[in-house]
């Protein structure tokens, strides 16, 4: 059943809104 649980957590990790990208170079110089 390990399969199943793995698709069941890809399933909630592609339902969950992506992670804010990371600062960019520009960014940081900005800042």
């Amino acid at each position: 059943m390990v399969n199943t649980r793995r698709n069941a957590m890809e399933d909630n990790l592609n339902n969950d809104p992506p992670p804010p990208p990371p600062l960019t170079v520009e960014q940081l110089l900005a800042t």
